[in-house]
């Protein structure tokens, strides 16, 4: 269920930022159903997760089309027009996009615990939760340069673009505005961008733990490695403008 969901996955992706013809549609939308077909013979009939696991895979359909109509700009011949940003609210949208992922683990959780422990499968739920949204932004925080000449309005475009102040309904040369917000990227977004993602995975490690899992477990240390990184990459910025001071 898990391999065929990230074949969809994968080449919905590709197909949504233009790099898969659109002719491998129909595989992906059979392995989507195939890993549906799976998940759910994993699942009595009377199990409760048999929403969730619906519930999930609504989410991520409904999140790729949102995705579709309001995180796409136009570009022609070097140049974006900015039209609306979309409202990433919470970041919840970066998780509903992948929810799939996680449902392999919590199915698994739910065979392993009592029944009456169904807080702790809460917990677990919001924590891989939690850990998809930060590893999205850790992951966009690396191509928002390609992402924003592609047209592509991720998470961390959009957070850019707000705050380096670009108006809606204004055009923009791609070289010129990648270069203004490089600038203020390197100088100041890139410590909030870092800081934000150290908030979902602490967030995301501390909700884990309410679910039972150890310190030095695996889905732990995955949301640690996370943390680790984009503090790591607040002490290179840091390192970076003290240097720079030094030769102005």
């Amino acid at each position: 269920a898990n391999i065929h969901g990230w074949i969809a996955y994968m080449i919905y992706d590709h197909i949504i930022d233009h790099e898969a013809d659109g002719m491998m549609l129909p595989v992906a939308n059979i392995c989507m159903r195939l890993s549906l077909d799976r998940y759910n013979s994993a699942l009595t009939s009377d199990h409760p997760f048999r929403s969730l696991v619906a519930r999930y895979f609504d989410q991520v359909d409904s999140a790729s089309a949102w995705e579709l109509a309001y995180c796409r700009f136009e570009t022609s011949e070097g140049m974006i027009h900015i039209s609306t940003l979309p409202d990433y609210r919470q970041y919840e949208q970066l998780a509903k996009r992948t929810l799939i992922h996680i449902i392999g683990p919590l199915i698994v959780a739910s065979h392993a615990a009592p029944t009456s422990d169904s807080q702790q499968l809460t917990h677990l739920a919001s924590g891989l939760e939690q850990y998809l949204i930060a590893k999205q932004l850790s992951d966009d925080i690396h191509d928002w340069r390609e992402d924003l000449a592609a047209g592509r309005v991720s998470a961390v475009v959009a957070y850019l673009l707000h705050r380096h102040g670009v108006r809606p309904d204004t055009t923009h040369s791609i070289a010129t505005l990648t270069s203004s917000l490089q600038e203020h990227f390197l100088h100041q977004f890139s410590k909030e961008l870092s800081e934000l993602i150290i908030l979902h995975a602490k967030s995301a490690r501390e909700s884990l733990l309410r679910a039972g899992c150890d310190t030095t477990s695996e889905l732990t240390s995955l949301t640690t490695r996370l943390e680790n990184i984009a503090t790591s990459s607040i002490a290179q910025q840091s390192r970076f403008l003290e240097f720079q001071k030094e030769y102005q």
